[in-house]
């Protein structure tokens, strides 16, 4: 898949593990950042630095955005699945937000590169 249109442009990766199948519930997590394409892989760089290189079985799931309030001003985003045994809740707002802190929850500097978990 050619993905050379997305270099440059904000990227939102939404994490999605599925909680129940029979119902549907999934839990989301966003991270946003700048595409890059690095060696024919799709790269996100957040505003802090951090690479995250997208699967490439996210790759048909690119899209552009459509207006949902998790993908912020992302222009695309694309969509991977969170094995259910891997912890993506990990800062949501069951715990206090104390000194030492490196949820990302608590986004202390306001620019909305990680959010909390959502769950649908």
């Amino acid at each position: 898949m050619a993905l050379e249109f997305l270099e440059g442009k904000k990227l939102c990766v939404v994490f999605v593990k599925v909680l129940d199948p029979s119902t549907g519930r999934v839990q989301c997590r966003a991270l946003r950042g700048r595409a890059a394409i690095n060696q024919g892989h799709l790269d996100v760089m957040t505003a802090k630095g951090a690479i995250f290189t997208v699967p490439s079985s996210a790759y048909p799931t690119v899209a552009l955005n459509d207006g949902t309030k998790i993908l912020g001003d992302a222009d695309y985003f694309c969509l991977v699945k969170v094995d259910p045994n891997i912890d993506i809740e990990h800062g949501g707002h069951h715990h206090e937000h104390g000194p030492g802190c490196t949820c990302g929850c608590h986004d202390d500097d306001d620019d909305d590169i990680i959010d909390c978990p959502v769950i649908f």
